[in-house]
């Protein structure tokens, strides 16, 4: 894998932002490319309302283990690029979570990488 980037995020970013930017980096040049968006539901699987999610970390710790992860799954499926970034703090619904975006030669290994 040629491109791996990890960032975490301790307030509210746009992730169609994010994307665009990477994909300016280079990433965008390849045949192939796939992403993924999640976002803080609005009620808990029980059904009650949600007023936040609170997502604690380890710094550093948190950081390597997330491109550990990413340079994993990236080379196992053979992709050229990934991009990881993950909110931490107070999360409101509505918010991205996390943003995964993936480049690769082909589509497949573009889409299998989750």
């Amino acid at each position: 894998m040629t491109h791996l980037q990890v960032q975490l995020h301790p307030a509210r970013f746009d992730p169609l932002t994010s994307l665009a930017a990477w994909e300016c980096q280079g990433p965008g040049s390849t045949p192939a490319a796939a992403h993924f968006i999640g976002r803080v539901r609005a009620s808990t699987a029980g059904g009650q309302p949600l007023e936040a999610l609170e997502l604690e970390h380890y710094p550093g710790m948190t950081e390597r283990q997330l491109e550990r992860l990413a340079a994993d799954c990236g080379a196992r499926h053979g992709v050229e690029a990934v991009l990881v970034q993950h909110r931490i703090g107070r999360v409101l619904p509505g918010e991205a979570i996390v943003l995964v975006a993936v480049a690769a030669d082909r589509r497949g290994p573009a889409q299998r990488w989750r």
